[in-house]
């Protein structure tokens, strides 16, 4: 798993292997946690984004875009919501929604250049609240909240000025 995923992260982004590679990774760990976790904490040092937003190198760029299309990636049906509910619990949707409250709330006229980290953000965020529903799931919640926080008055700003 832990080759796979290195490989994963030093294909060139965009590529038909790339994104096949990035979604097969879910599909190999479901039914278990510790894989689920394993693949989840991969990505652990580049969501962190304020530290992303305050230096990385080509390597985490390429890392941070290999979690984008897994994110992606993720299948909505019950093995995607297995691996979505694993991100929550994780705080991996917490720290994407956060980043992207801070920034809603913190605009006041500074330019969003500066915030490297936010069309990955506003692109995980997406696709964590992007078809999937689970009947009243942590899952739903997270996607209710996603879907507010990215269509929220003050969020006029996403899309389009990153």
């Amino acid at each position: 798993m832990k080759s796979l995923l290195s490989e994963a992260v030093h294909l060139r982004s965009g590529t038909e292997v790339h994104s096949r590679l990035l979604r097969v990774l879910p599909f190999l760990t479901y039914g278990d946690r510790d894989k689920m976790s394993l693949v989840i904490g991969h990505f652990d040092d580049v969501t962190d984004f304020d530290a992303f937003d305050a230096g990385h190198g080509a390597e985490d760029e390429a890392k941070v875009q290999a979690f984008v299309a897994m994110c992606d990636g993720i299948e909505r049906n019950q093995i995607g919501n297995t691996l979505k509910a694993q991100m929550l619990e994780l705080g991996v949707v917490d720290k994407c929604i956060s980043y992207i409250e801070v920034r809603v709330c913190s605009l006041n006229n500074v330019p969003l250049v500066r915030f490297v980290s936010h069309p990955y953000t506003e692109k995980c965020a997406s696709h964590f609240c992007c078809g999937h529903q689970d009947g009243g799931s942590s899952v739903e919640g997270v996607r209710d909240e996603a879907l507010s926080t990215l269509h929220s008055p003050d969020a006029s700003w996403i899309g389009y000025r990153a």
